[in-house]
């Protein structure tokens, strides 16, 4: 017995919240998600929620299936539906990953599936109710293992007006929907990380102490992303990289600006003006630092992370590699194929150094920038191997400053 099979999905959905999780709220709707469990909240703890919907917790995110339906597949539509949207980014994940029917239930964790979600070969843009795609079948094979280990199961007992929760149910939910949902922490990769900081800018930026405000500051040069940057490449609130512009250091960060005239470096610093609240709540939904293999991308494109109106007043825009090697071609075809070795290059808006990549001659090649921070950005590459000296890549602005600030062999 459960609930009647021939009932329409909404009036599922409806039925399921009344009956079983009726001391919650089912009414949020989050993206093309069926169902949802949240803790109902009032008060000041919901009126602070409710300031980012990011932040509202969940219990549970369900794909609903009216009649009798094959669960374990209605799961990985779930899975689909919520890696195409990465509605993980909009929203904090759940406990829990549900698909249920007009018989039962079945629940897994969503820490044990989260990682499919950040694959780099899989093609999330496929209709997630077509169970007839070769992604609907990949998926379900990668997961398949999971659920058969993970998944737990859940009946309906009894039928029509009578339907009840039973006790096996009722106790589960006493013992895992009365503490805080969200205890998996978002990994975060080359394709939330713009996201993150967008909602960084938000949650975070408002609490750094900045005398003046931000838009004084970036007329200044100081630019939020580098402090979003301290944060994310840091552990346990330290940055791990000294070659940040911006170091964070528990709770305040460092500005680097310049050296003293004895040589020692000098520093700005700006505080949390909450004590930290806002910043703890935020880095406590990821994980910190990214995976190390994704620094370099990260600092590379730090353009992305810069307003439009500054990043067009200092040219600051990424050069994709297809235009890299498309400009060397047509120096090529104008200046003869020997032109590195006949020609010098200057790239004078070099930003990270991206149009450089590919040069064969670095005795050749200077580059400079207007931003600190993009030269030592390049430093940190040449370290590991990029193909240009270290004395030939230099901060400068072109259009302001003199020319007796260049090195003495490109003056030459």
């Amino acid at each position: 017995m459960a609930f009647d099979e021939h009932i329409a999905e909404e009036q599922l959905k409806h039925e399921v919240a009344e009956t079983v999780f009726s001391d919650f709220d089912c009414g949020r709707i989050i993206g093309k998600i069926d169902f949802c469990v949240s803790p109902r909240m009032g008060g000041g703890e919901g009126e602070k929620m409710g300031e980012d919907d990011f932040l509202v917790p969940s219990y549970v995110w369900a794909e609903a299936k009216r009649g009798q339906a094959d669960l374990r597949r209605a799961m990985v539509q779930l899975l689909l539906t919520v890696g195409r949207a990465r509605t993980f980014d909009q929203h904090l994940p759940p406990k829990y990953l549900a698909a249920f029917d007009s018989l039962g239930m079945v629940m897994v964790p969503y820490g044990s599936v989260h990682e499919v979600f950040y694959q780099n070969d899989f093609n999330w843009q496929v209709a997630a109710n077509d169970y007839s795609t070769k992604e609907f079948q990949q998926l379900q094979e990668l997961v398949g293992e999971t659920l058969g280990r993970e998944s737990l199961r859940f009946v309906w007992h009894g039928g029509g007006e009578e339907v009840r929760v039973d006790s096996t149910l009722r106790a589960f939910i006493e013992k895992n929907f009365n503490a805080t949902p969200g205890t998996v922490k978002l990994p975060i990769d080359e394709h939330n990380f713009i996201s993150v900081y967008n909602r960084w800018q938000q949650t975070v930026r408002p609490t750094i102490g900045m005398e003046g405000g931000w838009q004084k500051a970036e007329q200044c040069g100081i630019i939020d992303a580098d402090f979003y940057l301290a944060d994310l490449l840091s552990r346990e609130n330290m940055s791990i990289l000294d070659k940040l512009n911006v170091l964070l250091q528990h709770d305040r960060y460092r500005l680097a600006e310049g050296v003293s005239r004895t040589g020692n470096p000098l520093f700005s610093e700006y505080q949390l003006t909450d004590g930290g609240e806002a910043h703890r709540i935020f880095w406590n939904c990821y994980e910190r630092p990214p995976s190390v293999e994704l620094w370099d991308y990260i600092i590379e494109r730090r353009d992305l992370l810069v307003p439009n109106d500054v990043r067009a007043f200092k040219g600051a825009f990424f050069t994709p590699n297809e235009w890299v090697k498309l400009s060397q071609e047509y120096l090529a075809e104008q200046l003869g194929a020997d032109w590195q070795e006949e020609y010098y290059v200057w790239d004078c808006a070099a930003g990270t150094g991206n149009l450089l990549v590919g040069l064969t001659q670095p005795r050749r090649v200077w580059a400079s920038t207007i931003d600190q921070a993009d030269v030592d950005v390049m430093q940190q590459l040449i370290e590991k191997g990029a193909g240009l000296f270290a004395n030939h890549v230099f901060q400068f602005d072109f259009l302001n400053d003199g020319w007796e600030k260049l090195p003495g062999e490109l003056r030459a």
